[in-house]
């Protein structure tokens, strides 16, 4: 034997559906402190119902405070955006795998993020020349890289899907028997009256099942209608007339194909429209032959097919509007400094005069050279001075003339 003992003095006792009576006789049995709930478990708040804000409370302090330790006035933009990629963002990352955070926290934390990256310091404040959305996209899609919290959380969540497709282990399988995952698969598990976290991970695979594409097996875990398995899209899109009048819009594969005969039944009659999608659907679904293999799942973002949180999340950081400069800003050398002036001026973000205007009385927005107002395009290329400069550069360094910021992303 060991010789390890129990410190009973530094252990805490906590029951769930006892009643008060019987719960007090229990510290007095192994002379101990009743705890309350939630306890920490590696730093994770856990509780058997859900979270509330003072329990999530300091945990985002701590995260706020790490922020504020630096003084983001003292660091140069390369320097803010080392911090907030590396340090600040990796610092809940731990959390988000198994939380989904709320939105105030999200937002305090966000706040700090950006009061330390436009160098705000007590009460001295600096303009935020952008808003934070658009910080958070992916450089490629028009942003600074910096992570987005809520975002980069869905991602986290969303990986334990890649767990239960794997070999189960002891926790996965009490997942599956208590929230019946294994039907038709975990992608389309229920919430109701489940644990926060499950909650929180159901959330996340709700948005990632799009991406998922099913090779088929024995169609057991796959739904006949819903499931991208054949085609390009879901059956559900391709024949959505058949779906609307089907008796069996929840039905895996295996439920109503053999391999030979598609057994679905509708509620009314099809006009001849509806008997041309029909054969339609049978000939897709006749050159789908099943087997005893099971069903296995191929994350579509990856060219090897397993689910990854770098592709998830690049995938919803996308705003829907692509950028007319991709990436290539960043491919230009120069300092990381000069980059992020670059960012800001084709955003027209820069504080010149029109935009001064905005946040406050100016007495003269105009240019100083030549009394027209003053805007990034004007001051940097359409001002005769500019010109000037610009026609300067060119016959010293056989170039040609800039007229705008997507000319010297093209250099």
């Amino acid at each position: 034997m060991c010789g390890m003992k129990i410190n009973f003095h530094q252990s805490d006792l906590l029951t769930i559906n006892i009643e008060d009576k019987m719960a007090k006789s229990f510290p007095q049995i192994f002379s101990c402190k009743v705890g309350t709930f939630p306890i920490k478990y590696l730093g994770v708040p856990l509780h058997y119902d859900k979270l509330r804000r003072e329990d999530l409370q300091p945990i985002i302090d701590r995260i706020i405070r790490c922020i504020s330790g630096w003084l983001g006035r003292h660091l140069t933009y390369k320097g803010k955006l080392i911090l907030l990629c590396a340090c600040i963002v990796s610092s809940p990352a731990y959390l988000m795998v198994v939380i989904k955070f709320p939105k105030w926290a999200i937002e305090a934390i966000n706040s700090q993020m950006a009061h330390s990256f436009w160098g705000n310091m007590g009460d001295q404040h600096k303009y935020h020349l952008t808003n934070w959305g658009l910080i958070t996209r992916k450089k490629f899609f028009g942003g600074l890289g910096i992570p987005n919290l809520n975002e980069f959380n869905m991602a986290l969540l969303a990986s334990s899907g890649k767990r239960f497709f794997d070999n189960k282990k002891r926790l996965e399988r009490c997942y599956s028997f208590k929230y019946n995952t294994e039907y038709p698969n975990v992608l389309w598990s229920k919430s109701d009256n489940a644990s926060s976290f499950w909650k929180s991970v159901t959330w996340a695979l709700n948005a990632s099942k799009t991406f998922y594409r099913w090779k088929i097996g024995n169609g057991r875990n796959v739904k006949l209608w819903h499931d991208l398995w054949v085609g390009e899209c879901s059956l559900k899109v391709q024949f959505r007339e058949l779906f609307y009048i089907c008796n069996q819009p929840e039905c895996t594969v295996s439920r109503v194909w053999d391999g030979v005969d598609l057994k679905l039944s509708f509620r009314r009659c099809a006009d001849s429209t509806g008997f041309d999608k029909w054969n339609q659907l049978l000939d897709i679904i006749q050159g789908i032959p099943l087997s005893d293999a099971p069903d296995v799942p191929i994350w579509m973002l990856e060219s090897n097919g397993v689910y990854s949180v770098k592709s998830f999340h690049s995938t919803i950081n996308f705003g829907g509007v692509a950028s007319a400069i991709g990436d290539k800003l960043w491919k230009i050398l120069c300092p990381q400094n000069i980059h992020v002036f670059l960012w800001l001026s084709v955003y027209n973000k820069v504080l010149t005069g029109d935009d001064l205007a905005k946040r406050k009385n100016v007495d003269d927005p105009s240019c100083l050279f030549c009394n027209e107002l003053e805007y990034v395009q004007h001051l940097f290329f359409d001002c005769i001075v500019a010109k000037c400069i610009w026609k300067l550069f060119a016959k010293s360094f056989q170039m040609q003339i800039m007229s705008c910021f997507k000319d010297i992303c093209a250099l």
